[in-house]
């Protein structure tokens, strides 16, 4: 009679791998940590200074467990003191108010001259699956336009994020049903972030490279602009699972024919 106890002692292990392979780790960022009103059921990771990011700073995840994965930050970045940066009658629902009342800026731009930052999370692994929320709103009397930009490659190349109201839906009104925010300046106040709650996002895209990257351009016709808050979801490269359950259905019949 062939034993097949060993096999079946197995198999549930393999079942939890596999429901696990593709498990997402979400990361919330909170720049520039000035207010505390309101409260979340997830953890965030709170920055009080831009200087903060000058190196490399490992996140923990929403549920507060430890990781690889950490953020930077280069470029004209600077930290915000104003108020009014955020709407509670209209921002995300997947945004507290301490998050959304705050931000990192790139100062105000008072030459007529492009002003950029950038952040950047390494750590990762290239064929991770990547989404982002970024939130960024406040209100002002200046030009508070930028573009919004990322790359999957280490910079080579870059991108723009769609832009969605704030229940989630696709903005369809004032050029965001043709264009994106690397074709078309986001308005952090009009329009935009503070007066209608809209936030950038990308969703299930592919990492091709090491880092992935997050880029605001300030043109020489704004003033300045920034980034409140970011919930970043990373999805681990299937390949790496799908080599561990090949071996772990090997080593469970080798063990079975050790056995018979």
């Amino acid at each position: 009679m062939k034993a097949t106890a060993p096999l079946l002692t197995l198999l549930p292990l393999s079942a939890i791998l596999a429901s696990s392979a593709f498990a997402s780790t979400t990361y919330n960022i909170d720049f520039n940590d000035t207010d505390s009103s309101g409260s979340s059921t997830e953890t965030w990771n709170t920055y009080n200074e831009h200087t903060d990011l000058v190196s490399g700073t490992t996140l923990v995840d929403s549920q507060n467990n430890s990781s690889s994965v950490f953020i930077t930050a280069t470029g004209d970045i600077l930290t915000s003191s104003g108020n009014n940066l955020s709407n509670p009658a209209t921002r995300p629902a997947w945004l507290p108010e301490f998050a959304a009342d705050d931000f990192f800026w790139t100062g105000n731009d008072t030459g007529n001259n492009e002003l950029s930052f950038t952040t950047s999370f390494g750590g990762l692994t290239t064929g991770n699956t990547l989404s982002l929320d970024l939130f960024a709103a406040r209100e002002s009397s200046l030009v508070l336009e930028a573009n919004y930009e990322y790359s999957l490659d280490g910079g080579s190349t870059w991108s723009g994020f769609t832009v969605l109201e704030s229940d989630g839906s696709a903005a369809t009104t004032d050029g965001w049903n043709s264009n994106d925010t690397q074709s078309q300046l986001f308005n952090l106040d009009e329009n935009g972030g503070y007066e209608d709650g809209r936030y950038l996002s990308i969703s299930n895209i592919v990492l091709t490279g090491s880092t992935f990257d997050v880029k605001v351009t300030v043109p020489g016709a704004a003033n300045y602009a920034g980034i409140n808050a970011m919930k970043l979801t990373i999805i681990p490269e299937p390949g790496s699972y799908a080599l561990m359950l090949g071996l772990l259905a090997l080593g469970a019949q080798a063990l079975r024919r050790r056995r018979v």
